[in-house]
């Protein structure tokens, strides 16, 4: 990787968000955004699968993720436990927005609880863009 400039999002709210800043483009820890929304894992498999990496999303590897770390900033909000790690662009959040398909949810209290913050949650993005 070039050198790049990086900054870490490290969100002080209720959502509890986290991400990085590279060359001024904001990316969001597709972890923390669904957990913000209360997906449970294999509902956040779905809705990544339906979304196009390279336009809504990056996918960094270990490594490179700890090459992005090597370049002084080392407080990259993830689990490092992960093999693979997906921030979202702003286009990908607000697709992901529209795939939640809470229809599709056993627990009909968290998909009434999802649905309800859909709004709410659609503006979350745009507090991390310059």
């Amino acid at each position: 990787m070039s050198v790049l400039q990086i900054e870490v999002i490290s969100a002080q709210t209720e959502d509890n968000l986290t991400g990085v800043i590279i060359d001024n483009v904001p990316l969001l820890y597709w972890l923390r955004v669904y957990q913000a929304w209360g997906l449970e894992r294999h509902h956040a498999q779905k809705v990544i699968s339906r979304l196009a990496e390279g336009k809504h999303y990056r996918k960094f590897s270990r490594d490179e993720l700890n090459q992005l770390s090597g370049t002084g900033n080392t407080a990259l909000p993830v689990d490092n436990r992960a093999k693979s790690f997906v921030f979202l662009t702003a286009e990908g959040f607000n697709r992901a927005i529209m795939e939640i398909h809470t229809c599709e949810m056993d627990n009909k209290d968290v998909a009434a609880a999802i649905e309800a913050k859909k709004d709410k949650i659609a503006n979350i993005y745009t507090r991390y863009q310059k």
